[in-house]
């Protein structure tokens, strides 16, 4: 069985919410037998015929610099971008990819709108001339991966088609592939119905909470095909997702009722079930300023919607910070004037540390030592930081949001959840005190918790594993 699954989130520089999926999608369908290849909208620049003497090493520098973009911290990723030279000119620099995006997407929108063999480069990650670099957290990923189809431009072109009410969704030749499995919703499909079409749904954000993104783009993406089998995250999504849209589907010109199916997800912190030792994982921590267990974790994107002044608030207000406590804040900013305010809330709030964009080691060691993990959000699709938090038997205090109530449900999880509504702080300030039961402990002690967690972790890891890859082997049977 072939599978090519969409990579346009793991092109980005951070990998969180759909990235995390798109990783975990992938190593369960790899462990069930599955041929995995990636599509990706990098483009590598035409090379010159060479001589067939050469051809190997030729694949081999091609790959190489396939593989240079999906790592940011490679130095020819960085100068291979466009517009990665303006990336300290703020507006200009957007305005230079707002442009850059049209151009490049002319000949797509004016054209055909589909992408056919001819139109993709494919590359075999066998080639690559240095397997070991795919040891690195950020592209250990593609361990299990074959190779990747380049079309590109593709997502660029496809979203701003999206925009165009007349406009039909972008056609790729998938021909060879049994599957083409979207990670979120695009604004493309197979060219032929032989390939069928597989949509992730993660979340109806964009239109419960203003802010969270272009509706109307959202919407083009979510409904780019009537017989798309589609994939929930959560049953709080999967529900609200019928209760708009109805159950039917559009199978052979006949709606049919559509079979709901979950796919709950596996854990992020993949670092754990590595090789990477606890005196590095503890080292990370104090990187920070901060000490085992005498700080409450946040981990998400810096967002309204994620309320972190209100966590910012209610920490004050606990006196924890006189105490030695910290509020480390963990997540990569969105929105330029929330992210200001947020900012300076911190500098006014003893004991509260922004940190920022972390790796995947940083981020495992920070859950690890934690004292607590805190997520006051208004509303999610899942709760990535919570399931890791929950899986590793670390305390979690968060909002009654319906996907965290699906989550405090499942299985062992609500020995480790408090959910507290939002509209009660003053249960917060209380229940914030319940950090301090550990971060006073000696250092038997703490070994001993640290065994605890990883322990916790690797089993609930296994066991979710099976659960996700039994769910796909579902998908997979009712087409």
């Amino acid at each position: 069985m072939r599978i090519l699954i969409t990579a346009y989130d793991l092109e980005q520089v951070e990998h969180r919410g759909i990235a995390v999926y798109s990783k975990g999608l992938i190593h369960c369908l790899a462990e069930a037998g599955a041929e995995i290849w990636l599509l990706t909208q990098f483009a590598l620049p035409k090379q010159p015929r060479v001589p067939s003497n050469l051809d190997g090493d030729h694949r081999s520098a091609e790959i190489d610099r396939l593989v240079d973009l999906f790592d940011p911290s490679s130095s020819s990723s960085s100068s291979s971008r466009l517009g990665g030279r303006l990336a300290l000119l703020g507006l200009a620099r957007k305005l230079f990819e707002i442009v850059q995006r049209v151009l490049i997407s002319v000949p797509y929108l004016v054209g055909s709108r589909i992408y056919r063999r001819a139109d993709m480069r494919y590359l075999k990650l066998k080639d690559l001339r240095d397997p070991g670099r795919l040891d690195s957290d950020r592209l250990f990923f593609l361990r299990r991966v074959s190779g990747f189809v380049c079309a590109p431009n593709l997502y660029r072109a496809s979203q701003i088609a999206a925009l165009v009410p007349v406009a039909k969704p972008f056609r790729v030749d998938c021909e060879g592939f049994d599957f083409l499995v979207t990670a979120c919703p695009l604004f493309i499909r197979p060219a032929s119905g032989r390939t069928k079409l597989v949509q992730t749904v993660h979340d109806l954000i964009p239109l419960q909470y203003y802010g969270s993104g272009n509706r109307y783009l959202f919407l083009r993406t979510l409904l780019a095909s009537s017989s798309a089998q589609r994939i929930f995250v959560s049953c709080a999504t999967s529900r609200l997702f019928y209760e708009y849209f109805g159950s039917r589907r559009l199978v052979n010109g006949r709606l049919e009722r559509v079979p709901d199916c979950v796919l709950f997800q596996r854990p992020s912190l993949a670092m754990l079930d590595g090789d990477v030792s606890r005196t590095e994982l503890l080292g990370r921590v104090g990187e920070e300023g901060l000490k085992p267990f005498k700080y409450i974790l946040f981990n998400s994107f810096i967002e309204p919607r994620k309320n972190v002044e209100f966590l910012i608030r209610v920490f004050g207000e606990s006196g924890l910070a006189s105490e030695g406590y910290q509020l480390c804040i963990v997540g990569k900013k969105q929105q330029l004037a929330y992210s200001q305010s947020i900012e300076e809330l911190s500098r006014q709030t003893a004991g509260v540390r922004l940190v920022g964009y972390v790796d995947e080691v940083k981020k495992a060691a920070l859950f690890l030592y934690a004292g607590m993990l805190a997520s006051p959000s208004h509303l999610e699709g899942f709760g990535i930081p919570v399931l890791d938090a929950a899986c590793l038997g670390l305390p979690v205090m968060a909002s009654t949001c319906e996907a965290y109530q699906e989550l405090f449900d499942y299985r062992d999880f609500s020995r480790y959840m408090t959910l507290i509504s939002i509209d009660r702080p003053a249960e917060w300030v209380q229940s914030l005190g319940a950090v301090k039961l550990r971060g006073e402990c000696d250092p038997d002690m703490a070994e001993l918790i640290v065994q605890q967690r990883l322990s916790r972790y690797r089993r609930k890891t296994g066991i979710i594993e099976a659960e996700m890859m039994r769910s796909l082997q579902r998908v997979i049977a009712q087409f």
